[in-house]
């Protein structure tokens, strides 16, 4: 596992001339890389934060995996659209989506603060990184099972609200469409976003 945790970090940096460049996400989450020019001492004390992020990110993962399980076996025993009603799928996509928010956003935010007093004694470069750059680096580093389990939660978003727009829309329905379409553009978005991954995964591989 360590020797993952070394690999990961060394995708961060470039070697360039008398050291590195770095790259950091952006603060917030979305949007261009920064990148910075470092020496070996400073590439090992960030290389120390950047293991320490993909360590949380495993714990977290772990009790996704817990909330994912129990989601598949419940989906094996039932199916998901007739026999669960809409408040329990719409139960269900409440556990999946801030799980996954939180394996997101609380390693980014945690690692930020780690790395901030290093990042303001850094030169900044120049940083001509596009945004597919960046999707393909995070394809090079993302784990098969983080695909599998950001897939599975656009999937259910879109399970649910299906659901709920059939309902609307039935003869009994008195509801508002609005919310279960957002909640279908949401959900599709997701699963095409890590079904994306995945493809860009294969072609590295290949």
């Amino acid at each position: 596992m360590s020797n993952w945790y070394d690999r990961v970090a060394a995708r961060s940096f470039t070697p360039t001339e008398g050291g590195y460049v770095f790259r950091c996400p952006n603060p917030w989450l979305f949007g261009r890389w920064r990148t910075y020019r470092v020496n070996d001492n400073q590439k090992r004390r960030l290389s120390v934060c950047l293991i320490e992020r993909q360590r949380l990110v495993v714990r977290l993962l772990s009790i996704y995996l817990l909330i994912a399980l129990a989601l598949t076996i419940l989906f094996r025993s039932s199916d998901p659209l007739n026999d669960l009603s809409s408040s329990a799928l719409l139960g269900l996509v409440g556990l999946v989506v801030p799980a996954m928010l939180v394996l997101i956003l609380v390693p980014h935010f945690y690692f930020l603060r780690q790395v901030d007093p290093i990042l303001a004694e850094l030169p900044r470069t120049d940083d001509q990184t596009t945004l597919h750059d960046q999707i393909v680096g995070v394809a090079a580093v993302i784990k098969p099972l983080h695909i599998a389990l950001g897939g599975l939660g656009g999937v259910l978003i879109v399970a649910s609200n299906v659901k709920s727009l059939m309902q609307e829309l039935g003869p009994d329905g008195s509801g508002s469409p609005t919310w279960s379409v957002f909640g279908i553009v949401v959900g599709l978005g997701l699963a095409l976003y890590f079904g994306y991954l995945w493809l860009l995964k294969r072609r590295m591989k290949g």
